[in-house]
Parts: C-alpha cells; structure tokens; sequence
C-alpha cells in the first residue's frame, strides 16, 4: 500500500531523531563545561553526571599546596578531554538534524499526497499517522536545535561557533527556502539539495575542528557599545509594527474567513506601505534590522544566555534570514522573474497550493514559525525593556508568556487559511 512505503520512509527517522531529543533533554545539564581544577565540588558535579565509577578517590585529584601534583593535572586534563569530547557531539546534533530537514519536507509531502489519494478507511488512518510523524519530524529539527542552543548559551566554556550553527539550524526552515528561492531564479532545479547537504556537512566538520578553541563565555554583555544600537533597532521595528507588520498579519488573518476579504483589505492597505514613499522607507527599516540585528546576535553569542535570551535571539536570527528570503521572493522572483502579483494566491503556492507540491511544501513551516518568531522576539524584547525599568522577573515574564503563546495561535490560524482552510468559499 501507498500508505505503508511513506510509514516506511517517516518512522525509522523518526525514531532514530526523537530519542535523541528525549535522551539529551532529560540528560543535558547547562554546567557540563562548567569546572574548575582546583574545585573538589565542580569535579564532583561533573563526575556524577558523567557516571564514572564510585571507586574512584576524588581526594587523590586534590592538588597539593603548591600546585604541583602532576598526576592530578594529568588526570584532570585527560578526565577534560572527555566532557569535551562529549560536548562536541551533543554540539553537532543540530546540524546533523538540519541535514535531515529537506528529508523531513519530502516525508511532508508524500504523506500530504498519499492521504489526499487515500481510498479506504485503513490506508487513510495510516496516511494520517505519517502527516503526524512527518510534521512532528520537520518541526522537530529547529526545535531540537534550539534545544541545544538553550543547552549550549548557559554553559561557561563553550564555541561560538557550535552556538552559532545551532541558531542557524533553528532558522532551517527560511534558510532552506532562501536557497531555494535563489536556485528556482538561477534555473537550476535541485540544486538547493546539494548546497544544502555541502553546507550541513561542512557546518559539522566545523564544530568537531574548532571545539578545541571553546573560550569561556562572558556573564553579562558589554553594554558600553551596544545601548545606542539596541536601541535604534528597537525604535525601527516599532515603526515597522505600526506601519506593516500589524497591518500584514491581521490582513492574513482575514483569509481564514475568505480569499476574497483577504484580497480586499490588502488592497486597502497597499495603499498605504506601497506608495513610493512608504515601501522605501520601509525595505531600510528592514535591512537596517537585518544588519543591527546580526550585529547584536553576534555579540550575544559570546554571553551566556537563559532561556529567554536563547529564545530572542533564535527567533531574531530567524526572522534575519526569513525577510532576506522574502524579499527575495517577493522584490525578484515574483516582481521580476515571473512578473505576477505577489498576492495570497502567489504566497499560497496557488495552483497547487502548498501541501501537493514538493517545492512549495517548505513554506508551511517557513511561514507559520516566522510568525511565531516575530512574537516570540517582540516578547522577550518587552522583557527586556521591563526589567530594565525595574520590572521583577515574574511580572516580565507574565507579559511575555502570554505574547508568546497568542503569537502561536496567529501562526496556527494563518497557516491554515494559507492551506487552504477557509470558512467562505467566497
């Protein structure tokens, strides 16, 4: 059965990827680098999580008065070698996940297909099992990789490179349209496939080289040079809210109800962000955000990070590599190349849509996290501004729990209605 060939493509991934997930959530400990030689109490930490034997004498590792006990120092830096060694590989899971994701997509849609040309009630209950493991397996990859980037932005020793490529593994699912984007204009079919495993690949290679030049992590950022910045990029993404981003996404709300009231308040609103004023302004705004916000993203790499500034700054890279494809999409492809209008039905994929078509199926997830990216970056920048008002972390966090969690629900809605979900056919 049709049903059987795609279980048989999804599960073995699926449960070759998920345990490891499991496995490093419920092992990770954000200390794993954190030690010092001459601490009897970081060494014990590290040997309980590492599981060593208990017969061996922690005392034997204590250095003497003078530092000069070159057994200990011996003991210890082969014991170093190890956590770093593990390190290493729990570093490389995001990009050999990120590998996996044009897989992921593949598994996407043939199980979209085959539930689409299901003909009994067996083979349907089967085919939706496999749109289930598939889209827990493409969503899974950014989301295991921001795992680790959690794991990797609260220890004290680590690369930034490692941390670096985790974050670019959680913006997968854009940079992965990005480069399709650029190869559908170039005419090179599939091409995007090969750059993609070279790019993957090589981003592993990467992470095992540079491990070694791991530096330890600054505990607070240095403001000095960074306030200005900050705050001239929060100053433009709040025009940027005002004047198109709210405007856009309630516009793409619309669509739930119909493709015709979409189109309607699009037009509406079009003339306001498309007048030769107006769109300028704003295709600045938006590089400027591009660039500021890679400047901050790079320093915040070298800061240990809590689950909040993990959660800002994946969500700020994504959104970075998301508006370069979009415009992308929107300035070249759809103005330039196939000279149409880049309205709901060219962002829907339409004819096909986006569920029976091999290259359009990428953009479900695409869309629908840089929506939730967007809130979750304008919630953990509120945070930020709260605490720095003297707001306690309770409160801040109560602000941008919920921001979060409505932003997920405005993905939901939209991706839906983009999938052909609408309450009118009108």
């Amino acid at each position: 059965m049709a049903g059987t060939n795609v279980a048989g493509l999804v599960i073995p991934f699926a449960g070759g990827l998920l345990p490891v997930a499991v496995v490093f959530v419920a092992k990770a400990d954000p200390d794993l680098d954190v030690y010092d030689p001459r601490d009897v109490h970081s060494w014990a930490s590290l040997i309980e999580f590492n599981g060593l034997p208990p017969a061996l004498d922690l005392g034997s590792w204590r250095m003497d008065p003078n530092g000069r006990d070159r057994m200990a120092v011996s003991t210890s830096n082969n014991f170093l070698g190890s956590i770093q060694k593990r390190s290493r590989y729990l570093s490389a899971i995001p990009a050999v996940a990120a590998l996996f994701y044009p897989a992921a997509l593949f598994a996407l849609y043939r199980s979209f297909g085959l539930l689409h040309d299901a003909t009994d009630s067996g083979e349907w209950l089967l085919d939706v099992v496999a749109v289930g493991v598939s889209l827990i397996l493409t969503y899974g990859i950014p989301a295991l990789s921001f795992v680790i980037a959690y794991q990797l932005g609260a220890v004290q020793l680590v690369s930034s490179i490692a941390r670096k490529i985790a974050h670019l593994a959680v913006a997968s699912p854009p940079l992965f349209t990005l480069i399709g984007v650029i190869f559908y204009i170039a005419g090179l079919s599939n091409a995007d496939y090969v750059l993609w495993g070279i790019v993957w690949i090589g981003a592993s290679t990467l992470i095992f080289t540079q491990a070694s030049r791991a530096e330890p992590a600054e505990q607070t950022p240095d403001r000095a040079h960074s306030t200005a910045l900050r705050v001239t990029h929060g100053m433009s993404a709040l025009i940027i809210l005002i004047v198109f981003l709210l405007p856009h996404i309630a516009d793409h709300l619309t669509a739930i109800w119909s493709v015709g009231l979409h189109k309607t308040v699009m037009q509406e609103l079009r003339r306001i962000y498309r007048t030769d004023i107006i769109q300028p302004l704003l295709v600045t705004l938006f590089i400027f955000q591009i660039s500021s916000g890679l400047v901050l993203w790079r320093a915040r790499m070298r800061i240990e990070a809590d689950l909040f500034g993990t959660l800002q700054t994946a969500a700020g890279i994504y959104l970075a590599i998301y508006i370069v494809s979009h415009m992308m999409a929107v300035f070249v492809l759809g103005r330039v190349v196939m000279k149409v209008d880049t309205d709901f039905l060219f962002a829907s994929g339409a004819p096909t849509g986006l569920l029976h078509d091999r290259w359009n199926v990428r953009l479900i997830p695409h869309y629908s996290l840089a929506v939730c990216a967007l809130f979750i970056h304008l919630a953990c920048g509120l945070r930020g501004v709260l605490l720095s008002h003297g707001t306690s972390i309770a409160t801040a966090n109560g602000f941008a729990w919920p921001i979060i969690g409505f932003g997920g629900a405005i993905a939901a809605t939209i991706i839906l209605a983009m999938c052909g979900l609408h309450a009118t056919s009108q």
